[in-house]
């Protein structure tokens, strides 16, 4: 279900699911943490966030309007309207 590079990072945060995906560029790597359905982290205007465990799609959130937001996607920079129950995980 993961893609291959996706590991866990060795950080402990209570109550959260961290792992790394590790991207083209061998010297940056990105935490995703996981928005389970209790006990999330809040999203925020200017967060990342993505459906899939292996961080892409990626899209940076523009703005909220209860339970949707407008994003804009970091591959194509194109933008859209969707609900954040899409969305599963969060860059850390």
């Amino acid at each position: 279900m993961w893609s291959g590079d996706l590991k866990s990072c060795g950080r402990r945060v209570p109550g959260l699911i961290v792992f790394c995906r590790e991207t083209a560029m061998p010297s940056h790597q990105v935490d995703w943490v996981f928005l389970g359905p209790l006990d999330c982290p809040e999203v925020h205007v200017g967060d990342v966030i993505c459906a899939d465990a292996g961080g892409l799609p990626a899209y940076r959130v523009l703005s909220l309007d209860g339970a949707r937001a407008r994003l804009r996607s970091l591959d194509t920079a194109a933008e859209r309207l969707a609900p954040l129950a899409a969305f599963h995980w969060k860059a850390a």
